[in-house]
């Protein structure tokens, strides 16, 4: 293990090889994979060995970008190989945020739902890392800690919690901003609430348009109305109701999202006059 490793630095670690066959080997190789050539070179890569002899070769680690590095290195000779596992960790000079994800999305939950992401902030980088404020521009959104300290090469989990208490998508942006530069790091955050919404076609129905063709006291008359459901789920009509002389009756208690369903409204006068009411409806 190399430990931790300023960017732009170096540190070496050592190991032996040693021939333990009772013939001269020679096309020792040390390899690493390709991807971590640019991190960590061999003192040498390619040697000869008489029977019983050793030699101590160098492996340099010179990190390049911030972040944990593991990898294996191949050491292979005639008729056997061996491997070992190398690790370590390159590190700003300074406090360097990085964090798990840039973007937490809640997807879609009924009204009222609340919901809850994790993200995680790394410092890859010496000294600590602190976060004076975290933040986001809507009440839907909260977050906890709003401030914390991350040591050296250490981490800290961050909540945020999405409280669904108006339907439709919303779009936010949690902040973190450092204490000591004032550097930003921003986070997307999105989350959408489905609701049933109720809307009628109409507000207001007159029952005295021709006053020939308005009923006489017993006899009656009905005009239809439409509601509509304009949001995301099923809409559930629980109760109509309706003073008399008016009776409401509906097509289906079940409005699918996107769809109408009609009402009659009867009138049936049992006396003289006007006769007013108010249709509530109930979901």
């Amino acid at each position: 293990n190399f430990g931790d490793v300023i960017l732009g630095s170096s540190t070496s670690r050592s190991f032996t090889i040693t021939n333990d066959g009772s013939q001269f080997a020679s096309g020792v190789t040390a390899s690493l994979p390709a991807a971590q050539a640019s991190a960590i070179f061999l003192g040498r890569s390619s040697l000869s060995l008489a029977s019983g002899a050793s030699i101590s070769t160098e492996i340099i680690y010179s990190p390049t970008v911030p972040g944990e590095m593991s990898t294996i290195l191949s050491v292979s000779g005639p008729g056997s190989s061996v491997s070992i596992q190398l690790s370590g960790r390159g590190l700003a000079a300074g406090p360097l945020a990085s964090l798990s994800t840039d973007r937490l999305d809640f997807g879609s939950e009924p009204l009222a739902v609340a919901s809850e992401l994790t993200l995680v902030m790394h410092n890859l980088g010496m000294g600590d890392l602190e976060i004076a404020e975290a933040t986001t521009s809507s009440d839907v959104f909260t977050v906890g800690p709003q401030s914390f300290t991350v040591a050296s090469g250490s981490s800290q989990t961050v909540a945020v919690m999405f409280d669904r208490s108006a339907p439709g998508l919303v779009l936010d942006t949690l902040r973190l901003v450092a204490g000591d530069s004032g550097d930003l790091v921003s986070v997307a955050l999105a989350g959408r609430s489905e609701a049933a919404i109720l809307d009628a076609i109409i507000d207001t129905l007159a029952f005295d348009g021709n006053p020939s063709s308005l009923p006489m006291v017993g006899e009656s008359m009905s005009h239809a109305i439409q509601v509509s459901n304009s949001g995301d789920l099923p809409l559930e009509i629980a109760e109509l109701a309706l003073d008399p002389p008016f009776q409401a009756t509906i097509t289906s208690l079940t409005v699918a999202p996107a769809q109408t369903a009609e009402i009659e409204i009867t009138y049936v006068p049992t006396a003289a006059g006007l006769d007013t009411a108010s249709l509530r409806i109930r979901s």
